[in-house]
């Protein structure tokens, strides 16, 4: 069923490597809601945090790198980013790189589910 299928209240945490990439960080579940919180360095490149949040029937996807803008979609497993449903849906990703999760069941906090404020969320296009 991989890690959302698992249901109850739980957070994990993950690190995925590869020769080029590390991407780490926490998914939080409540039900069907869901966020993830990871940051990705890239060899030479930098870092960037980047969140996920399925709440109310849409995604919200936001990074540190994209200010005060990001863009939601209506929320069906299809319409998850592929990396992300990758990552979320096991533990090897699509391109081999090994992912290590470790999941505890968690007291869901609701501000971990609220859609920030200050941000402006623009409807993906296959969404419209």
């Amino acid at each position: 069923a991989g890690i959302l299928g698992r249901g109850g209240n739980y957070s994990c945490t993950f690190d995925s490597t590869d020769q080029d990439s590390r991407a780490r960080g926490t998914l939080y579940v409540q039900g069907d809601k869901v966020r993830l919180d990871f940051e990705s360095e890239i060899n030479n490149e930098g870092t960037v945090q980047s969140h996920m949040l399925r709440t109310g029937g849409w995604f919200y996807i936001w990074t540190g790198a994209s200010g005060t803008t990001g863009f939601k979609l209506l929320a069906n497993e299809s319409s998850l980013p592929g990396a992300i449903s990758t990552s979320l849906g096991g533990a090897v990703t699509s391109n081999g790189t090994a992912t290590s999760w470790q999941c505890r069941p968690w007291v869901p906090v609701a501000s971990q589910f609220s859609v920030p404020e200050g941000i402006t969320f623009a409807t993906a296009p296959s969404a419209q």
